[in-house]
């Protein structure tokens, strides 16, 4: 359990947060499962994983080697954000094997010495560890007072795109398809900028192969359109901060874009 609450409280470390937090109960349910023994006997130098569910959907995926706990530290050797289309898209390219588990689900409805449950501030957290022959589930529960996060709900005091993502990726689409025929050998991008603390974009720039006619008209769209941002706040300062950007041209021509 200690690693288990080292992540949550890592992974807190990574958002500005200025509510009072109380832990109220947290346990732990191991389930005999050898249906992820395959993948281990695949990837014999992995120990475990661990997924941080929030909101029924996978969050933090944290790989940890056979010799993690070896050189006595309980940081990940590999860590994904699997609401970010491109770390999901790594992670599946280098582990295709793995089905993730789906959140289970958990709700407190009384706690002694708690009156009035349904009025307090509250969240959850479920760790999921998927080990060789078993299946660790970590429920925490804890309540707030003040505001848990800065900004905007997906933001937790980093940087967001602060346009509509499904409207963005339309008319990323749209885009594409006036700049055909374009010949396309690099149907996956991965980008970074600065997000400035004016809430603009700057500094974009390909991360990944060698650029063509398709990244460059992707950059030139990316610095055109996407220009408003949420900008990252730390101990209550806007301030400016590096951005991860994922652009996928997929089979029927339509264009797939994520941040964080």
């Amino acid at each position: 359990m200690k690693i288990i609450h080292l992540l949550f409280f890592m992974i807190l470390g990574f958002c500005d947060i200025k509510a009072q937090i109380s832990e109220q109960t947290n346990f732990q349910v191991a389930l005999s499962d050898p249906t992820t023994k395959p993948f281990f006997n695949q990837h014999s130098n992995v120990d475990y994983i661990t997924i941080t569910y929030e909101e029924n959907k996978a969050g933090w995926l944290s790989v940890y080697l056979q010799n993690s706990l070896k050189n006595k530290t309980v940081k990940p050797n590999e860590l994904y954000m699997m609401s970010f289309e491109g770390d999901a898209y790594l992670f599946k390219r280098k582990y295709p094997q793995l089905i993730l588990p789906k959140s289970a689900a958990l709700k407190v409805k009384s706690i002694p010495g708690i009156k009035d449950l349904g009025d307090k501030n509250i969240q959850y957290q479920l760790v999921t560890t998927l080990r060789r022959d078993s299946t660790f589930y970590d429920f925490m529960f804890y309540t707030y007072t003040g505001k848990l996060y800065p900004g905007p709900p997906n933001a937790r005091g980093r940087a967001a795109f602060k346009g509509d993502v499904d409207d963005f990726q339309k008319r990323f689409t749209v885009a594409f398809r006036e700049w055909k025929p374009i010949a396309v050998s690099d149907s996956v991008l991965f980008i970074s900028g600065i997000a400035e603390k004016n809430g603009s974009l700057s500094n974009v720039k390909l991360e990944t192969t060698k650029q063509s006619l398709f990244s460059k008209k992707c950059l030139e769209f990316i610095e055109r359109e996407a220009i408003t941002w949420w900008p990252a706040v730390h101990t209550g300062r806007k301030v400016s901060h590096p951005v991860k950007l994922f652009v996928r041209l997929n089979k029927d021509d339509s264009i797939t874009f994520s941040a964080w």
